[in-house]
């Protein structure tokens, strides 16, 4: 359904169905392996490797953040999903605990990307109409036990006020060039800008189209997130002794990287060196003389 590379080329995560659910996985295309990472019921969509590919962001319309099975006989028994929000897996460590990075009910958020180290963007359409929002990553440290426990801060602002929806966007690999996907004029058309600043939002609330205030007229007020102020700030405690940063990859000597491996004959072989043959005063074999002053083969 969905898939992009991580930035070496080497891996691929991809959204792809399985028995009937949509999950995330990574595959190797040099050992045609493939590694299941989530696998429930949720719809799990637009999946894409950030900072330094030790991390996969994601769009998902799960309502918990933690990873779990899900047997098919209990499919059937969870919440019926209403929206999808913004997951942040951390890769690296495999682990089965999600940063929730945006968490409105009633509201889609889709197509996330990383536009620096603490920014990241996606489509929402919080007033009815898909538009460009950006969202900022910031940690504090909670409390100190055995290990470090931090909480996650997240603020979501809105950077468009379209009139049509944002079907897809992208960035360009250097980051200098973004595109937008649009309907207009009853044609697909792709709008080439240069990349917007992370730090360029609105600095007005987007007005809500008649269409989204009806929806939101069904949805229970406990549930309801409100928006009115153009700033959707989020304060998510999640215990971890690590930070979701730019850092270096430790590397395990004793561990095999099955991508990276080498067999022994694939190494370059190593060119015999010819011997020197000795020269001799004369050409038969017998003569181990090197003078024409010793040698017995002629006469002096």
């Amino acid at each position: 359904m969905d898939f992009s590379y991580n930035s070496s080329g080497s891996e691929i995560v991809l959204s792809a169905v399985q028995k009937g659910q949509s999950d995330i996985f990574s595959f190797s295309p040099r050992t045609k392996t493939y590694t299941q990472i989530t696998k429930d019921r949720w719809d799990d969509l637009a999946p894409k490797f950030v900072m330094d590919d030790r991390y996969i962001i994601f769009s998902s319309t799960r309502s918990e953040d933690t990873l779990r099975p899900t047997p098919i006989r209990q499919a059937d028994d969870l919440e019926i999903p209403v929206s999808s929000d913004i997951f942040l897996y951390d890769y690296m460590n495999k682990s089965a605990q999600l940063l929730q990075l945006t968490n409105t009910y009633g509201i889609n958020e889709t197509e996330p990307m990383q536009l620096d180290s603490s920014h990241f963007s996606y489509l929402s359409d919080e007033n009815g109409i898909k538009n460009r929002y950006t969202a900022t990553l910031d940690s504090a440290i909670a409390y100190i036990d055995t290990v470090i426990h931090y909480r996650y801060i997240v603020k979501a602002e809105a950077q468009s006020d379209y009139k049509r929806n944002v079907l897809q966007h992208d960035l360009s690999g250097k980051g200098t060039k973004y595109a937008e996907l649009m309907h207009l004029n009853s044609r697909y058309q792709i709008f080439l800008n240069p990349a917007p600043s992370a730090t360029s939002i609105l600095s007005e609330p987007l007005k809500r189209t008649s269409l989204r205030n009806k929806n939101l007229r069904s949805v229970s007020p406990k549930k309801e997130k409100s928006s009115s102020t153009g700033t959707n700030v989020k304060v998510i405690t999640q215990e971890s002794s690590s930070q979701p940063t730019n850092t270096e990859k430790t590397v395990d000597s004793s561990s095999i990287d099955i991508n990276n491996y080498v067999f022994q004959s694939d190494f370059p072989r190593k060119k015999n060196k010819k011997k020197k043959k000795r020269k001799t005063c004369c050409s038969k074999a017998s003569c181990g003389y090197h003078s024409f002053r010793r040698c017995e083969c002629f006469s002096y």
